[in-house]
């Protein structure tokens, strides 16, 4: 996980060849799970 531009609900996770963007703030996540269904998906969990 990395927290490129340093803002406290912002992030990039890195795993198994896949990465994935999360905004915390926004309960988004690239993979969409997170967006369809308002719960956190894997990505939002490394993150929180």
């Amino acid at each position: 996980m990395e927290n490129v531009i340093e803002d406290d609900n912002q992030f990039t996770v890195f795993g198994a060849g896949v990465t994935a963007y999360v905004d915390l703030l926004e309960k988004s996540c690239s993979c969409r799970e997170y967006d369809l269904i308002k719960i956190p998906c894997a990505h939002a969990m490394i993150a929180l």
